[in-house]
């Protein structure tokens, strides 16, 4: 009895890292829009002693250790300038070529910016004269807007680019051009 103590006593002190990958998972899943909460939780099972792990984005949450398993969360709010960006989870471990990192990127949907309109050449438009319309956004949004250009409740052209050409100006009678970006 006192030789099978000292065996499991030996083996807790053996030191070795954890031998599979970091795990990450996003919560909700998918695509987020500006506003949303985030929560990313980066896991690892194994070692001895089990490895340290921690995120270079948002706010600590939860550092947390089950049986074999360490787990740490971050939870942030995004917004525009979180889409495209890479969050990094790392592990440290005794074992010094144990350093394994894995990273998450974030996709977040958000409008696009005020449009603005600006007409070639500029007011007034005379019969017989062409002229270009063109809608300007500083930021298309993601997804990328679309540009619906519309004539008296008539579509007339839509398509990811701002301008609207329009040939010949003719007389128009009560005529309402208008745009959905």
């Amino acid at each position: 009895m006192c030789m099978r103590q000292l065996k499991t006593s030996e083996q807790s002190r053996k030191v070795y890292p954890p031998n599979v990958e970091l795990v990450i998972t996003q919560s909700p899943l998918g695509t987020l829009d500006t506003g949303d909460e985030v929560t990313l939780t980066c896991k690892v099972s194994g070692g001895n002693p089990l490895a340290e792990l921690n995120w270079d984005c948002g706010d600590g949450i939860k550092n947390n250790t089950s049986g074999n398993t360490s787990s740490y969360s971050v939870r942030f709010q995004v917004n525009k300038s979180n889409n495209g960006k890479q969050c990094n989870c790392a592990a440290t471990h005794p074992v010094p070529t144990y350093r394994p990192t894995k990273q998450h990127i974030l996709i977040v949907y958000y409008p696009p910016s005020l449009p603005s309109l600006t007409i070639n050449p500029d007011l007034p438009l005379f019969e017989g004269n062409s002229t270009n319309l063109t809608c300007h956004v500083t930021d298309a949004g993601n997804p990328q807007s679309h540009f619906t250009w519309t004539w008296n409740d008539t579509m007339l052209h839509t398509s990811m680019q701002s301008i609207l050409e329009i040939g010949l100006v003719a007389k128009m009678i009560m005529a309402q051009l208008s745009l959905v970006v």
